[in-house]
């Protein structure tokens, strides 16, 4: 598979992400065909992303003008940019204080090639759990709101259908018998995603993360994905990277 269309997947699994984000009843999800994005009604904690674009080939002033429209209608502060965004709207972004400039700390678009799936070994003697219950569910939302967000961003009720529907699957890694580590994965017909890795503070750098990861990756192999992707922060390359992820943007 060429590089472009891989790129292409990676950001359709971004898109696939934020509208499973947005299935729940509390959430509301806007498209009219230039901007997307999904946010929280009125008075709920919730997710909130400009996260799928078409400015096509408008230059940069008139990006930048359709932006401050789109605030003052509602749009989140946040907006994804990828490789398949207009060339103008970072730029535009940047002059509107929304976004920083391009730098090293910018999330990589990482996925492992195609040729490349395959089962890695879990015996790292790390305990990870597949979460079956609410009670689970709840205790891997606060390990997510605590070492992701720092607000209780995902409400357990209210997102607990998607994994109990299995529209997302969701993982727990443990040190000794205390959950510390999160992962989930999505899969839209064989285009797979890791989401929410994250490791409380002080269990970071013991191999925790790296195991939710193995769990995750490998669930998504025996489903049958044919792309595993992710966005990956600064912190997190080298750890994908020793999984077999490759960065692509």
């Amino acid at each position: 598979m060429e590089n472009p269309r891989i790129i292409e997947r990676i950001v359709c699994g971004i898109e696939y992400y934020m509208e499973t984000l947005a299935l729940p009843s509390h959430m509301e999800i806007y498209d009219d065909g230039i901007v997307s994005w999904i946010k929280p009604k009125e008075g709920i904690m919730g997710p909130a992303a400009v996260y799928k674009t078409n400015f096509a080939d408008r230059p940069e002033d008139q990006i930048r003008q359709m932006i401050e429209a789109y605030r003052e209608n509602g749009a989140p502060e946040y907006w994804c940019v990828s490789p398949l965004s207009a060339t103008g709207l970072r730029d535009a972004l940047v002059s509107l204080n929304m976004m920083a400039p391009k730098s090293d700390e910018d999330d990589q678009g990482m996925a492992i090639p195609p040729d490349q799936t395959a089962r890695i070994p879990e015996n790292s003697g790390i305990p990870v759990k597949r979460v079956a219950n609410p009670e689970e569910f709840r205790i891997w939302t606060d390990i997510c709101n605590e070492a992701l967000h720092g607000c209780r961003l995902l409400d357990p009720d209210l997102y607990y259908p998607l994994c109990e529907s299995e529209k997302m699957a969701c993982f727990l890694g443990y040190c000794g018998e205390t959950p510390v580590a999160t992962s989930a994965t999505m899969n839209n017909n064989g285009n797979g995603t890791l989401e929410f890795i994250s490791t409380l503070p002080d269990f970071r750098k013991k191999g925790i993360g790296a195991a939710v990861c193995r769990a995750a990756i490998n669930q998504l192999i025996g489903d049958g994905a044919t792309l595993i992707s992710l966005r990956a922060r600064a912190m997190g390359v080298s750890l994908y990277a020793s999984l077999g992820f490759k960065a692509y943007y």
